[in-house]
């Protein structure tokens, strides 16, 4: 008979339905394979999830390489020097279109919480987090008074980008006032990210949606 094989943390059964492969458990139907049928000599195998990418669900290969960022039951936690998940370029955003984000930060310094290579479109927390930072390319930013931001508390930001010169902010539903036009910041980076700029400037916190 088999003998039942050894699994660690992290693996899961699956087995082959015939077109695709599932998830196995006490659920399934026996004639398929459950868990283990020992009588029929046969079991699931057991695979590892890869904890590296972000996988595109569309199925067009569009997956998201993880630097270290680590998953709690709030989302994905970055730590403020050197995590960061990297979004493909080729996704084929145009603009209008609206930024999401659901994030709560651990840290008052100056930091990005996504840049879009595509559209240049892009997010960060300024000055003790009292004011959000809109990227508009490479030589333009827009400044948004919050009224500070309470460390480890989730808000959520909405950016309605119509062009890089029309755009609206949300914190939390209620639209918020430009307070000035500068040049803080840019997005001059080829790549897209989530938590983190080319030019450093880390996200600390975690970031739900």
């Amino acid at each position: 008979s088999a003998s039942m094989p050894e699994l660690i943390d992290g693996m899961i059964p699956v087995y082959h339905d015939g077109t695709s492969w599932v998830k196995a458990n006490y659920l399934n139907d026996t004639t398929v394979n459950q868990w283990y049928d020992y009588d029929a000599k046969k079991w699931a195998n057991a695979v590892t999830i890869d904890n590296n990418y972000v996988y595109d669900k569309s199925l067009n290969n569009n997956n998201a390489l993880v630097s270290n960022v680590t998953r709690s039951g709030d989302g994905a936690s970055f730590n403020g020097s050197s995590n960061y998940i990297q979004i493909p370029t080729d996704l084929g955003v145009t603009l209008p279109a609206t930024y999401t984000v659901r994030f709560k930060t651990a840290s008052t310094g100056d930091q990005i919480l996504y840049g879009d290579y595509t559209t240049k479109a892009a997010l960060g927390l300024y000055n003790n987090n009292n004011q959000l930072i809109v990227i508009l390319g490479n030589n333009a930013t827009n400044v948004f008074d919050t009224g500070g931001l309470t460390l480890n508390t989730f808000y959520t930001v909405t950016v309605v980008y119509n062009s890089l010169t029309d755009i609206t902010v949300y914190l939390n539903g209620t639209a918020l006032t430009k307070s000035s036009s500068s040049n803080n910041w840019s997005w001059s980076d080829t790549n897209s990210y989530i938590g983190k700029r080319a030019a450093g400037t880390y996200f600390s916190g975690t970031i739900s949606n």
